[in-house]
């Protein structure tokens, strides 16, 4: 509801920590099926708001699902919040287990229909998450393992760039990348609030970041 979405942007737009973002059903939808249950499908012209609005947000956001009585991990693609991250759906631990469904947005062998539960762990690590799943039942090894990182890829345009090394300073902390051709935009993984900060290069060339 619009209580709901004010409260999660007002939090999110005040913040540059990467954040979870969690809900009972399924965000994306990944394959359209009428009796399946999501927000995308549920409600679509609210989900193309959310979807417009997390492309403002400064930090990247991992989502985190369930009741589809399977467990599967979907990557969404960077059209959707401006930078790839991850849908981790995880279910069911104790009532009946599905047979699923084909979805063209999940990871390769990230996918369980057996009953198990996700453990996760989380570090954020130069503005973004590396994560670790694991998806455990009754066997006595992870139905799946997945290592996943999500990032946020700011432009830094150096137009007439020559040959040469590349050391953009932000703050007091370098970024070098190496220079192989006449640049005119490079992605350098750095955070919301040190994209909003002057960038110069060690070439003496100006850059303007953005995303």
């Amino acid at each position: 509801g619009q209580k709901q979405h004010e409260w999660i942007f007002e939090n999110l737009m005040h913040d540059d920590t990467p954040t979870w973002l969690f809900n009972g059903n399924q965000m994306f939808s990944g394959v359209n099926l009428s009796y399946k249950e999501s927000f995308q499908d549920d409600d679509p012209v609210h989900f193309n708001l959310f979807i417009e609005e997390m492309k403002k947000v400064k930090a990247p956001v991992v989502l985190a699902s369930g009741d589809i009585h399977f467990s599967e991990i979907m990557k969404v693609p960077a059209s959707n919040f401006g930078y790839e991250t991850y849908e981790l759906t995880s279910s069911s631990m104790h009532s009946y287990t599905g047979t699923g469904w084909d979805n063209p947005l999940r990871l390769p062998n990230a996918f369980t229909k057996e009953f198990n539960f996700m453990m996760v762990t989380s570090e954020s690590e130069n503005s973004g998450l590396k994560i670790n799943v694991e998806a455990w039942g009754l066997n006595d090894k992870p139905y799946f393992t997945q290592k996943l990182e999500v990032k946020i890829l700011f432009t830094i345009r150096c137009p007439g760039l020559a040959q040469g090394r590349l050391e953009v300073f932000v703050g007091k902390h370098p970024k070098r990348l190496r220079v192989n051709h006449m640049v005119a935009d490079i992605a350098v993984p750095i955070s919301a609030r040190e994209a909003e900060q002057d960038v110069f290069t060690g070439l003496g060339h100006r850059a303007v970041s953005g995303r």
